[in-house]
């Protein structure tokens, strides 16, 4: 009926209500992208990730989160300034509003679990007195208890054998096969994750003295990282050098020395294209010729580590400043103090100047430092460089930490040693109660 008609839009209200209708429409636009995407982006990226190994498919959840936060700006925008002149289909939107609020929640609870499962992640090259117990096993646990059959699960099963390993090593056996499982179905048998997984299983198994099931893992593992060809050369430089640790400890002098040269000749060959790696690798089996107490080969090692790294001008990294340590420590073993005292400063200097340097890189050239001044009856020096290393501790830690105990017990001898025993015993009650605290005897 012409009585019900609405009346026609003057061309001044359709001036007015132009800007109106373009944020509706690219609101409804974004909303619909934001409701419709999200969720089937976030899972897209994650299964090409497990699928790929590779993270370069994480940018299609990062988008889609991005797309979220545009729809509730908008929304915000004409809900703030329009709020009172929303029609018929302004209540819709505000539903479309009420039901993404809903859904921006439940993603701020899955961000959650990925942020923690991050924290997880960079634990691990974290020292373990620094990591809040419940970020790290509750962020493993929420990954391994998943029910997923995935990489980030079996990740979740790595994470949870840190701990274990050697005080619990059959525990650890147990995760680490459980992420053997998952890689093998997600991969197939022959894949650089199935061997990483066998290696682990191998280091479970060597700290419960099973050797020979130790040894089959290992040469699995081996075997696979060859199979797979180019790009595997540090892997394979590592498991030999698992095999020769271990037939070392087994008493297998000459399969030890044959494996240990092999992983030098890996080492030295892969130094050609990525220095800081190969130098890496030279670094470990320096020390392992160190533990043996070939003295020697170490020696000769670690300085062909120092060359090799000014050589291809990388002597600003934490590769350096690693072997710099290690060498001072080296030294300082066997009483060198001279050298032991130069190359412990230089390694000092080297992490102090790294951008991004951790406190733990300095706390440890610190702690043997001072014992190196300890050794050496310079007790007031060593003092002073256990109370830096105290405050960097505590600094990165908290206050009771395990190795903030550590220190103050190695502070009490030095400051004992210059005649105060009152303090000394004060740095002993308070190391006392920190180790009560977290269960563990004194020392």
């Amino acid at each position: 009926m012409q009585g019900d008609a609405m009346p026609a839009e003057s061309p001044a209200e359709a001036t007015v209500h132009a800007p109106r209708r373009i944020i509706d429409i690219a609101m409804a636009v974004t909303v619909v992208a934001a409701l419709v995407l999200t969720s089937p982006a976030v899972l897209l990226g994650e299964y090409l990730r497990d699928r790929t190994d590779s993270d370069v498919f994480l940018v299609i959840p990062l988008i889609a989160f991005f797309a979220s936060p545009a729809a509730l700006i908008l929304f915000c925008v004409r809900l703030g300034v329009f709020w009172r002149r929303l029609d018929v289909g302004g209540r819709w939107l505000r539903v479309a509003f009420a039901v993404l609020v809903v859904l921006g929640f439940v993603f701020a609870q899955s961000n959650r679990l990925f942020h923690r499962y991050d924290k997880a992640l960079r634990a691990w090259t974290r020292p373990p007195e620094a990591v809040p117990e419940f970020d790290f096993m509750d962020a493993a646990r929420l990954a391994s208890e998943s029910g997923e059959e995935n990489e980030r699960a079996a990740v979740g099963h790595d994470l949870l054998c840190l701990p274990l390993l050697f005080e619990k090593p059959a525990e650890a056996e147990a995760h680490y096969r459980k992420a053997l499982a998952i890689r093998r179905k997600l991969y197939g048998a022959e894949h650089p994750r199935v061997a990483l997984s066998l290696s682990h299983v191998g280091m479970a198994l060597e700290s419960q003295k099973k050797y020979v099931e130790a040894e089959a893992a290992f040469r699995e593992a081996l075997e696979i990282y060859r199979k797979c060809g180019a790009g595997n050369e540090r892997e394979v430089a590592s498991t030999l050098q698992d095999l020769a640790s271990l037939h070392f400890g087994m008493g297998k002098q000459a399969e030890a020395q044959g494996e240990f040269n092999q992983a030098a000749d890996y080492a030295r060959n892969l130094s050609h294209s990525d220095p800081l790696e190969g130098a890496v690798r030279l670094d470990e089996l320096a020390q392992m010729r160190w533990s043996q107490k070939d003295r020697d080969g170490a020696e000769q090692l670690f300085l062909e580590v120092l060359a090799l790294l000014r050589k291809s001008g990388t002597e600003q990294s934490f590769e350096m400043g690693n072997t710099l340590w290690h060498l001072g420590a080296f030294y300082r073993d066997g009483e060198i103090y001279e050298k032991a005292d130069s190359y412990l400063k230089q390694a000092l200097a080297a992490f102090e100047k790294l951008e991004g340097s951790q406190g733990k890189e300095q706390v440890d050239c610190l702690e043997d430092l001072a014992g190196s001044y300890c050794d050496q009856a310079r007790y007031a020096e060593a003092i002073s460089l256990f109370e830096r290393a105290l405050a960097i501790r505590q600094r990165d830690s908290g206050p009771n930490g395990v190795m903030v105990a550590r220190l103050l017990e190695q502070q009490a001898k030095a400051v004992r040693n210059l005649g105060r025993e009152e303090d000394a015993r004060g740095l002993e009650a308070r190391a006392k109660s920190i180790r009560q605290e977290k269960g563990l005897k004194s020392p």
